[in-house]
């Protein structure tokens, strides 16, 4: 697991260093225009990161509103079920950090962390 995120994570820095090459190639397997690949490359290339304290936080605040809702039935510790593999890239390589791409890493892992308290008897 740790191999594959690192490698993704190297293909965003790829991608980030060579917006006109990485748009042609998407150009050519979609049959989009290069101009419209570039365009969206400006806020498109997602981070992938580890998940860390903040994205942790993040978590518990979802999977508290989860149980207070009774969406769930037991109260959760994202912190005991999340597995930190990594170090993320310096913000100098993964340009802005997406909130979005930690809230998407993020529910996913509640979501799983749900479904199996949920069906713990």
């Amino acid at each position: 697991m740790r191999a594959i995120v690192e490698e993704v994570q190297k293909g965003t820095v790829w991608e980030r260093a060579n917006i006109d090459a990485y748009a042609t190639i998407i150009a050519k397997e979609s049959g989009l225009s290069v101009a419209v690949i570039k365009f969206t490359l400006q806020t498109e290339i997602p981070d992938y990161l580890w998940i860390d304290d903040a994205a942790i936080t993040y978590q518990q605040n979802v999977a508290d509103i989860f149980y207070d809702l009774k969406l769930i039935p037991d109260k959760l510790n994202v912190k005991d079920s999340v597995w930190i593999g990594g170090v993320n890239p310096p913000p100098a390589t993964a340009a802005a950090t997406s909130a979005a791409t930690i809230v998407a890493t993020s529910a996913a892992t509640t979501a799983s962390v749900a479904a199996t308290a949920a069906a713990t008897p």
